[in-house]
């Protein structure tokens, strides 16, 4: 709601003086601040920026100096927590925007009475977007070059989304590597992806949770033979089988409290539990728990240089499949 409010006052050009801004998609955040920086602020002389170490004084001095050509000034605040005497001081024709990553932090008395001093502000909270809002917005990317991404393999779209983890930085990074690897097509298929990120490991980490997921033996062998591209597949993919095997099992003991799980497992991966509550009923728990220490030998023999970490990962993963397809 207050993204759309936010939108509606850049278009009339109508902004308040205060505005906080926090959230997981820092792309969103960084993509409004340019809006309003583009539309409401001019020349960039009047444009502020204030970070770790902060000077309180400069602050003060920048809102109490009239903007330059122009009825606004920006003043872009990142990790601080300002006193509420400071935030009531702001002028009209000051913006200022608090930029923080996390909620916890502007959970305080100063942030909890902007309101309640009828300040004129903002919160506004930038999410991670659902899969469905990034799926239309790699297609709308993508037509911006002339390109489209094939829809009839519906992996394509999704294998982006799920290996970047929803982050629209990461997601955008692959989308203009891909354009530019496809400069000669009118369309991205799964093929241009795979081959463009062969060594990507997160492509693997995918692939593994959803050929477990997918129970499909065909599949988690294709995905096993992928592993002989890497020259190292490194901690990364140790420390996603164990999360993987961590939320399983979390799944697997609080089975019939759903809430339980949602509190437990991260947000970020809320979308598998449905998936996860299938898979667990098929699996032991006592085989589940020898799983994860066995994770963790594999990860601490995986410490010297003289063991195959490539083959070592792989007999695991096989012992794996056996249980769980």
């Amino acid at each position: 709601m207050s993204v759309a409010i936010l939108k509606k006052e850049i278009k009339s050009k109508e902004m308040r003086n205060l505005y906080i801004f926090f959230g997981e998609e820092r792309f969103l955040i960084d993509y409004y601040i340019k809006i309003i920086k583009e539309i409401i602020i001019e020349p960039e002389v009047n444009i502020s920026v204030f970070r770790q170490p902060f000077n309180l004084d400069e602050f003060v001095k920048e809102i109490q100096t009239v903007p330059l050509l122009s009825d606004k000034k920006l003043l872009l605040v990142y990790d601080v927590d300002l006193d509420i005497e400071f935030l009531e001081m702001i002028p009209e024709y000051c913006i200022v925007i608090l930029i923080f990553d996390e909620k916890p932090k502007i959970k305080n008395k100063s942030f909890e009475l902007i309101n309640k001093n009828g300040l004129n502000s903002l919160v506004v909270e930038y999410k991670k977007q659902s899969k469905i809002a990034l799926n239309k917005w790699i297609i709308k990317y993508l037509e911006s070059f002339n390109k489209s991404i094939l829809q009839e393999d519906e992996k394509n779209a999704e294998y982006i989304i799920e290996v970047c983890n929803r982050s629209m930085y990461l997601i955008k990074n692959e989308l203009d590597k891909l354009i530019c690897f496809c400069h000669n097509k009118d369309y991205i298929s799964y093929k241009d992806i795979s081959e463009l990120l062969p060594q990507n490991t997160n492509l693997s980490i995918f692939e593994f949770s959803n050929s477990i997921l997918s129970q499909d033996k065909n599949r988690f062998s294709n995905f096993i033979k992928s592993l002989s591209n890497f020259q190292k597949l490194g901690p990364e993919m140790l420390s996603y089988i164990y999360s993987f095997l961590y939320d399983l099992l979390i799944v697997k003991i609080y089975a019939k409290d759903l809430e339980k799980i949602k509190k437990i497992i991260k947000p970020n991966k809320h979308f598998l539990i449905s998936r996860l509550l299938a898979l667990s009923p098929k699996i032991e728990l006592n085989k589940l728990r020898e799983y994860m220490k066995l994770i963790e030998k594999v990860e601490e023999i995986s410490r010297y240089s003289y063991v195959d970490i490539n083959m070592l990962i792989q007999s695991y993963l096989l012992l794996l499949s056996t249980n769980m397809l």
